[in-house]
């Protein structure tokens, strides 16, 4: 009888440290695709980094405050017209 009990009390233990081992390995994917995600957006922070710098290293300021006054303030030059679709694509 103290046996089985053994057993079962064993056997309680394994399968408890199996789901455990389990969640912990869909965790680390779960990580792991997080990671890839970061790492593409530093990719493409990077290659931005890059435009941005060669417009300053050509000293030509000007375009560099054109472009972040058109790309990130939504701006437009005094002959442009900026349209925008409604269905925001």
């Amino acid at each position: 009888m103290r046996t089985k009990i053994l057993n079962i009390a064993l056997s309680v233990v394994l399968v408890i440290g199996v789901i455990g081992v389990v969640g912990k390995v869909v965790d680390i994917i779960s990580k792991n695709s997080e990671i890839d995600d970061l790492h593409s957006q530093l990719r493409d922070q990077k290659l931005e980094n890059n435009e941005y710098s060669s417009i300053l290293e050509e000293e030509n300021i000007e375009d560099f405050y054109r472009i972040i006054a058109e790309d990130e303030l939504g701006y437009a030059g005094s002959d442009e017209i900026i349209y925008k679709d409604s269905t925001g694509y």
